[in-house]
């Protein structure tokens, strides 16, 4: 009988949904704690900034910020 090789296809989809699970089962309990640790006001604040450092983690972590630096110094450090 021959082995079935694992399609990476399938093997890769089923690693991202479970490792999504995971992230929204912690995102859910992490948000209840910050509820408890905020309250009502800290929480409208962080849900009103929570998309601007999103963005701004992506564009970091993508590697823009550091590339608009080096592309762009003058805008940086003007008198240099």
């Amino acid at each position: 009988m021959k082995h079935a090789k694992r399609h990476p296809l399938i093997f890769g989809t089923l690693i991202l949904t479970i490792t999504g699970l995971i992230t929204r089962i912690i995102g859910f309990f992490y948000r209840i704690y910050l509820s408890r640790l905020f309250g009502e006001e800290g929480m409208g604040i962080y849900q009103l900034l929570s998309p601007a450092l999103s963005l701004s983690f992506s564009l970091t972590a993508a590697g823009y910020i550091p590339l608009f630096l080096c592309n762009f110094p003058h805008i940086v450090h003007p008198y240099r």
